[in-house]
């Protein structure tokens, strides 16, 4: 049987003990069995049981050699392809392993670059390599409660994390010009009193000062949505802070410094206090805005009212303060504190713009499992106006229909979707809007609600075909089509009772387009009347008409049709440029696009000739590399790719190879990928090339992977 080897590490996966290893990228000067031992790497089945040296393989788990100690910490091996004898120490033998589940993981943090990009941008491991990412306007994504959360232009987004954006500025600078003493004075530098709080500043009352406060500067909020306002104070000469969200009637509220209790709060709002230990508290209103414009106002207090005249020997400390829009949030507290002009670009705290963050973990601490990594996309443009007010013009009354706005939660967590109701008698029941259409494939989608009605039917008219489709609300099924309709879709949201329902044709170009929305009796995607009752009715928020061959993140409209720009993230420098003779890239990957006419970029060189470390061809819709001189092609993945596959391609000298899910081609390759100095992740340099999917995690390394490796590694 095969013995157990040390140093070891206990796998999670099954608790047996895998060998820790550290992969040499080269062997020149060092000696076999002596300076390191020569492996090869076989295909690992799940179970170790019964294996002998004839049949079996040294379980592995790779570490990386910074920090550790070799033959202590780790064992040093190459992948050494020219060896032919295993487990045997002479000049031609090995150690044959195999990495488990476990030893991917360690595998790939061995990596010369490795991203997980599930909420951060931030290399998990890096050489020096400096992300940026553009998008010049902003976008909808879906977070971990299954809401439409909008991010700001310049943001990344990671879908199914938990997103805190602070809406303030210079958070821990009471000088800066962001802020407005009044009756107040300020320190000239802050407290630090404790490394993981924020910076704190002393507000020392003016003598006889009336109200003695500090302002923020105005900020801009969204009447009915709901927001979370919170200071972090500590107690001084006075022991009571006043909160107000001024402009917002009712929201005051008193906190004891001293005691850590919340004293009294206003009829419009509900406080909070939690003690963050050195004398620390981060006290917390949350109101509904019932103005488009606010101050956060913090006062000193005695005795549960304002101070009447300051007292110059008088004051106490606040600082990291925050301002965050929970509406789009199940539970709707605080979350974690996020600085605005404290860390530096480009990562910020991960999001690539200041004052946002993204967390893996819910607000009690639980690790999601709604996070589906990021989604690069392209650039898309909303053609239907008034998007999410389908009660107003220019929509309008086809038949038998009439519609009630704002009657239930929409997917942004506001009460926006308007309810469609069937008015009695035997006729045709339709809302429409009219609009221009360009000729070429195009969808329409749309967020509808089951309120009592199983069926209703969405439809494009371009001013020559239709193309109609029929959806069971009810149940989440896509129902019958009408006129050359290519491909229907119907997406479930949190809620259990909306589904995002889309249908794509190739339509033409015309002024008198129209769009519909039904309310139907049956899967009927026709315009047959039926007799109504009265009261069959349905929600619809969310509009959406875009050129593409499938729905991209929503685009909310208004009075004019509304663009979204391609996202692009790159990372430049570092070991990118050490790629050019020798190297593999690691992608786990899904797409939204059926289409095998664009290609699919997962890791590309930024310029038009540069090579592409890996990417879907649109002209022979295989995995493949650019070496600047041929497409070297390797598997066929079938798209979309609904389920997250695991993709790698590795290339040196003469030849190449690419392995989807554990299925290895090998290929051709001209010597050099010529991958200049930066690399694009899900997108080209200009966005023109999209992944339309969702990426993460991506490596790359410094040498050639066996077959076996290849293999391991997307099984």
């Amino acid at each position: 049987m095969i013995p157990v080897t040390h140093p070891t590490f206990t796998n999670p996966f099954n608790g047996f003990g895998d060998c820790k290893i550290s992969y040499l990228s080269s062997v020149s000067g060092l000696v076999a069995w002596t300076d390191y031992i020569p492996v090869r790497t076989v295909t690992a089945s799940s179970s170790i049981e019964g294996r002998t040296e004839a049949n079996g393989y040294q379980n592995v788990h790779p570490v990386g050699a910074t920090g550790n100690v070799a033959w202590t910490d780790y064992i040093p091996v190459y992948e050494d392809a020219t060896k032919t004898v295993p487990w045997s120490t002479d000049a031609n033998g090995y150690i044959p392993v195999g990495m488990s589940e476990d030893g991917v993981l360690g595998f790939l943090s061995q990596a010369d670059f490795l991203a997980e990009l599930e909420y951060t941008a931030v290399p998990d491991v890096s050489n020096g390599e400096t992300a940026t990412f553009t998008r010049a306007t902003t976008k909808t994504v879906e977070n971990n409660d299954g809401y439409q959360v909008t991010l700001l232009a310049g943001e990344i987004g990671f879908p199914g994390a938990r997103r805190v954006r602070n809406i303030l500025t210079a958070t821990e600078d009471l000088n800066n010009a962001a802020w407005f003493p009044a009756g107040v004075t300020v320190a000239a530098s802050g407290t630090v009193v404790s490394s993981n709080l924020p910076t704190l500043f002393k507000i020392t009352e003016v003598a006889a000062a009336a109200t003695p406060r500090i302002l923020h500067s105005t900020i801009f909020q969204v009447v009915g949505r709901t927001y979370i306002q919170s200071v972090h104070a500590k107690a001084g000469e006075r022991t009571q802070v006043r909160i107000v969200a001024e402009g917002s009637a009712g929201t005051a509220a008193f906190f004891d410094l001293s005691s850590g209790v919340v004293v009294s709060f206003g009829a419009s709002t509900v406080a909070t206090i939690e003690d963050k230990g050195s004398g620390v508290y981060r006290c917390a209103i949350k109101y509904v805005a019932t103005t488009s414009t606010s101050s956060t106002y913090y006062a000193t207090a005695s005795g549960g009212a304002v101070i009447a005249s300051g007292d110059n020997t008088k004051g106490l400390y606040i600082g990291g303060d925050q301002l965050e829009d929970v509406t789009a949030q199940t539970t709707q507290i605080a979350g974690e504190y996020v600085s605005v002009g404290i860390e530096s670009a480009p990562y910020y705290h991960g999001s690539m713009v200041d004052g946002v963050r993204c967390f893996p973990t819910d607000l009690a601490g639980a690790t999601l499992t709604t996070m589906t990594r990021y989604k690069p996309e392209p650039a898309a443009t909303n053609l239907c106006l008034q998007s999410q007010t389908i009660a107003t013009a220019p929509w309008t009354l086809g038949n038998g229909i009439a519609v009630t706005a704002d009657q239930y939660i929409a997917p942004d967590g506001t009460t926006a979707v308007d309810k469609l109701t069937a008015l009695a008698g035997n006729t045709q029941h339709f809302w429409y809007q009219p609009l221009t259409t360009t000729a070429g494939v195009t969808t329409y989608s749309v967020y509808l609600r089951y309120v009592n009605n199983q069926w209703a039917r969405i439809g494009i008219y371009d001013g020559a075909a239709s193309y109609y489709a029929a959806f069971d609300i009810l149940n989440g099924v896509v129902g019958s089509t009408f006129g050359p309709v290519t491909a229907t879709a119907i997406e479930p949201m949190t809620d259990g009772v909306t589904w995002r329902v889309s249908l794509t044709a190739t339509v033409g170009a015309s002024a008198l387009s129209q769009v519909y929305l039904s309310v139907v009796d049956a899967d009927d995607p026709t315009f047959n009347m039926w007799n109504a009752a009265g009261t069959e009715a349905m929600g619809a928020w969310g509009a959406q008409v875009e050129l593409g061959s499938f729905a991209t993140s929503y685009i909310p409209t208004t009075t004019v049709a509304v663009t979204r720009n391609a996202d692009i993230l790159t990372y430049t420098g570092g070991n990118i440029p050490n790629l050019d003779a020798a190297g593999w890239a690691y992608a786990v990957v899904t797409t939204d696009d059926s289409s095998t006419v664009a290609s699919s970029a997962i890791m590309v060189g930024h310029h038009a000739n540069d090579g592409y470390p890996m990417y879907i061809s649109s002209g022979t819709g295989k995995l493949s590399l650019y070496d600047e001189t041929a497409v070297r092609g390797f598997g066929t993945p079938s798209r979309p790719i609904i389920t997250p596959t695991k993709m790698a391609t590795t290339w040196e000298g003469a030849t190449s190879a690419g392995a989807i899910s554990g299925n290895v081609v090998s290929g051709s390759f001209d010597g050099t990928l010529g991958i200049g100095t930066t690399l694009g992740i899900g997108s080209s340099s200009t966005g023109l090339v999209q992944l339309n999917g969702h990426i993460g995690p991506v490596a790359f390394g410094l040498r050639r992977l066996s077959d076996s490796e290849l293999q391991a590694i997307t099984r």
